[in-house]
């Protein structure tokens, strides 16, 4: 089980570093920000979606998820980099319906694709699949105070387990849902 504990989005009430935990012990650092705006007369306001930066602690690396586009008809768009180089591409289509949100990931490595997945199960929970497959579940806790990510996994060694982390952090920013 990973649990991933992190501020309520709303609030942008931190840039820092979160813990990500596996049984009590800290495996990755995670770190939200924000790009930076050239023209403060075009400059939008800070959105909880725009980007999430994880880092390993181990320096196996660290991936980056960085919003591509956002728009009211097409959903959003984000590009998933790992130590800089583009692995895939990430999709949550827009939707008013809570039941028929979902992230959508189409990984890249050597010519070979794989498919993630993340749906709408019901209001503070959601299934991950692995090219088609159930690979297991995340759920949200706590509301303004101890807000905490909970993902388990069936198979950790299926896909690695910080990418499905990074995703369901994506997840649950952007749906807002949880």
């Amino acid at each position: 089980m990973i649990v991933m504990e992190y501020p309520r989005p709303l609030f942008y009430a931190s840039t820092g570093s979160r813990e990500v935990k596996k049984a009590g012990n800290v495996i990755a650092k995670k770190y939200r920000w924000f790009p930076q705006t050239q023209d403060a007369a075009t400059s939008r306001p800070r959105v909880a979606t725009s980007n999430v930066y994880l880092t390993i602690e181990d320096a196996r690396g660290h991936y980056t998820i960085r919003q591509m586009k956002e728009s009211f008809r097409n959903g959003q768009h984000w590009a998933i980099e790992k130590n800089g180089e583009c692995i895939g591409e990430v999709f949550m289509p827009r939707t008013v319906i809570p039941s028929h949100h979902r992230l959508e990931v189409r990984l890249t490595n050597q010519d070979v694709e794989k498919n993630v997945d993340i749906r709408f199960h019901n209001r503070s929970k959601a299934d991950i699949y692995f090219n088609g497959g159930w690979l297991g579940e995340t759920f949200t806790s706590g509301m303004f105070f101890n807000r905490k990510i909970v993902i388990t996994m069936l198979d950790e060694s299926m896909i690695d387990q910080i990418l499905v982390a990074v995703l369901v952090h994506t997840y649950w920013c952007a749906s807002n849902v949880g």
